[in-house]
Order: C-alpha cells, then structure tokens, then sequence
C-alpha cells in the first residue's frame, strides 16, 4: 500500500475511532430521518447547535411530519422560531419545502443529491446530511470545521485553501461504507472542539502524528 493511502486510512480510522468516544450528542443525531436532519439542518443554518437545541424537540413534536409541515402557518411556524432569529425567512423555507417534496416526491424525500437539490431551500451541505446522517448512504459532509481539520491535515497534498469542491473529491475516497456518519460527525466535531479556527490542540487530536499543520504551525491550547 502507498504511503498516501496508508496515510488517509489511518486517518479515516483514527477519527472514526475518535468519534466513538468523544462526539457530541445532540436531539437530531439521537434518532436520525431524513425529517429530521431536514428539520435540524434548517435551524442550525447561521445559528450555534446550542440555541438550536432549544426549539428543535418542540418543533418537532408539533410539525411531526413533511404533511403536517406543509400545512402549517407560516406565522405560527416562525413565532415558534423565534428564540433562534431569521424566524420569518426559516418558517417560509421549510414549508416550501416541504410543500415541494409532498407534491413532486408524495411527502417522501429525494434519495440521491441531484433530486435534493432541487428541492427549494436545501443546499448542498444540508442535502449530504440528509445522505449520510438520514438515509445512510456513505457521502462526505463538509462544513467549514471539516475543510478546517481535512487541509490542515493534508496541506502538502490540499494546499493551504482548498475549496469545497475539492475537500468533497478527497473525501470522497477514504469516506467508508460502513461508518461514514461516525468519519462525517467527527470530523465536524473535530474542527469544534479540537482543530478550532483560533488553534489546535495536538495532545487531544487523534490525527496529530499525521498533520502536515501540527507539523508546521500548530499552536497548542488548553
């Protein structure tokens, strides 16, 4: 095996193995559909998974489905989000949604990316979470934290800003079909707790020994 695939293997691994232990537990990733990552995707959307935390379990259990979704009030909808801000335009963004897919997929959601992206007001970044963390097919997610971790770790192959395009190419072959979520869930909490936009913390990165960043620039922090 070449050195570059041994080394994106042990990567792969070791976050994965990292994930197990120490990702974070949230409402959404408790119990995971395709709704529901839908429903946290919109909210987490500009906001911190702390404020989304507060409405998502009661959005949830009062829009329990696509259907009763669709027919809400959009005035209703916002004033229950409201404690999370950007209310008005998130209500509008989740019924057309949801009105979408009732009425062009009978209330079920697209099962490959090109279908969800059709879909008004799911993105790319929502769409592959749906993916992985709804319907479990093994795609890359990529947020700003998993760009972060993936080119710090692999600068001398990614360079120092690699687009997204480029980091969903890459991960595209190491990402495994078995625990893909873990490998996508870590990663995203990686780049939150550990490999953060101020600095890195090489003693608790299980990646360490393999970063080209740690290598060069990495400033230890508590």
């Amino acid at each position: 095996m070449e050195i570059n695939q041994q080394r994106r293997h042990k990567f792969s691994r070791s976050v994965i193995l990292w994930s197990r232990k120490h990702r974070r537990h949230f409402a959404w990733r408790s119990r995971r559909t395709p709704y529901r990552i839908f429903i946290a995707e919109t909210i987490l959307r500009r906001t911190t998974s702390k404020a989304a935390g507060r409405v998502f379990n009661k959005i949830i259990r009062k829009y329990p489905s696509i259907h009763r979704l669709a027919r809400s009030s959009s005035e209703e909808l916002s004033e229950d989000l409201r404690p999370i801000g950007l209310y008005y335009q998130r209500s509008i963004g989740l019924i057309q949604a949801a009105k979408f897919i009732e009425e062009r997929h009978c209330g079920n959601f697209p099962k490959t990316l090109e279908e969800l992206l059709k879909v008004p007001h799911i993105g790319e970044y929502a769409a592959r979470c749906i993916l992985s963390f709804g319907m479990g097919d093994p795609v890359p997610v990529v947020d700003s934290n998993v760009i972060r971790v993936t080119s710090r770790v692999f600068r001398d192959i990614l360079g120092e800003q690699p687009s997204v395009k480029q980091v969903i190419e890459f991960l595209s072959g190491i990402i495994p079909q078995k625990d893909h979520q873990l490998l996508n869930y870590g990663l995203i909490d990686l780049g939150a707790l550990v490999c953060t936009y101020r600095s890195c913390n090489s003693q608790k990165c299980p990646v360490s020994g393999i970063c080209e960043f740690k290598n060069t620039s990495c400033l230890i922090s508590d």
